[in-house]
């Protein structure tokens, strides 16, 4: 973060980013029943709104399509790359996950896969990424800081799922979104890439450490 004396509008900032990314996933953490998902979609919809009143912001940065010829490639090879490591860690070390979720209950998984993306990876991506990266700007003077900072509090925002391994996997996951959004500026290309992760973790067993709150509610109504 930069040096010099921070200004009052500067510690707002910072108040402001401590309030959404710590400690809002702070109260969800310790009220567990309160609903995810649509506090998720509240808080994405409020800072969103508060961004697109910035005249300073690029509102392509929303889709950017663009920028998919040009990387598309890079992120799939790295994709296959990352789910051939996690595939065999699972089957190594964690036997009884691997596709856990398809053999137990088909219908949920695929529910996932088509949903998910929708209603949680967008969103997310829209609050870590498009608005993190905009609003936060001016606190940072290099670019490892503002990548670094955002993959932990992704990562920490994992904690409402009461696990380690949630909380591991998402700050690997956060360093590799916040790096892609960093160069692209394309929240598109970065949703397709966290789907395709978020889809992979429930599709070889890794999903089990993913449940909570209205997430876990909606399981109920899918078990065989």
């Amino acid at each position: 973060m930069k040096s010099e004396k921070f200004t009052q509008s500067q510690y707002y900032l910072m108040l402001e980013l401590l309030s959404i990314y710590v400690i809002l996933p702070t109260i969800l953490f310790l009220f567990s029943s309160l609903p995810v998902l649509p506090i998720l979609w509240l808080v994405t919809f409020l800072c969103i709104r508060a961004i697109l009143k910035d005249r300073t912001f690029d509102r392509s940065n929303l889709w950017h399509a663009s920028v998919l010829k040009s990387h598309s490639k890079t992120m799939l090879i790295q994709f296959v790359m990352i789910s051939v490591i996690l595939f065999a860690l699972v089957y190594l070390f964690m036997p009884e996950l691997l596709f856990s979720l398809i053999r137990e209950n088909p219908l949920f998984w695929l529910l996932i896969i088509i949903l998910y993306p929708l209603i949680s990876v967008y969103p997310q991506e829209l609050l870590y990424r498009t608005f993190f990266f905009h609003r936060y700007r001016m606190l940072f003077t290099k670019r490892w800081q503002m990548i670094t900072l955002n993959a932990l509090f992704f990562g920490y925002m994992h904690i409402i799922f009461h696990n380690w391994i949630a909380v591991l996997l998402t700050i690997g996951g956060g360093f590799l979104f916040a790096s892609m959004y960093e160069r692209t500026r394309s929240t598109l290309l970065v949703s397709i890439a966290h789907a395709l992760y978020g889809n992979l973790l429930f599709t070889i067993g890794l999903g089990a450490y993913f449940y909570t709150g209205t997430i876990g509610t909606i399981a109920q109504f899918f078990k065989p």
